[in-house]
Parts: structure tokens; C-alpha cells; sequence
């Protein structure tokens, strides 16, 4: 997490592979469209109004994935898809 971090508060080029295809992350997200907590249209995934009521009780209790919501509340606005197609360009050079 602390490369990530240095790339993306300094653009520090990061040097271990960037993308790694996780199959768990696959499963997690079938599980998740299953549940309706997403819905998927080609590649995508969004949010359903489901899935935001989840969010907002993970939100709601500070114990609960405290870490994790530190983290993306530091960085998480920084990910967006212009910085995705960035870094995979820069990964692909």
C-alpha cells in the first residue's frame, strides 16, 4: 500500500507489476452482482441503491474496515479513471 501511496502523491513510478488478476476479486464481484449490490453492464460495475444503503452501514460503524476507510478517504478521490488508463499506459511503456 505504501508504493501505491508514494506513486500517487508523487507519481513516483512504481516498480512491481501493476496489474495482477486476482480471481478471488472475480468471485467477490459475482457474489456481489448476485446480491444486487452492483449491477454489470460489459466491464463495468455500479453501485445499485442496494449496494450504497451496504456502504453507508459499513460507513456508519467506525470500527468496521477502519484501515480500509482511512485509506480511500486519504486517497481514494485520486483513483479515478484517468489515473487508471495513466498508470496502465505507463505500465505498458
Amino acid at each position: 500500500m505504501e508504493k501505491l501511496i508514494r506513486f500517487i502523491s508523487e507519481g513516483t513510478l512504481l516498480d512491481f507489476p501493476i496489474w495482477r488478476f486476482e480471481p478471488t476479486v472475480n468471485r467477490a464481484l459475482g457474489y456481489a452482482v448476485a446480491e444486487g449490490f452492483f449491477a454489470q453492464d460489459k466491464a463495468t460495475y455500479k453501485l445499485t441503491l442496494k449496494g450504497e444503503e451496504f456502504v453507508k452501514q459499513i460507513l456508519d460503524v467506525p470500527e468496521i474496515m477502519a484501515k480500509e476507510k482511512n485509506f480511500l478517504k486519504n486517497l481514494g478521490k485520486k483513483i479515478t479513471e484517468k489515473f487508471i488508463q495513466e498508470l496502465s499506459k505507463r505500465w505498458e511503456n
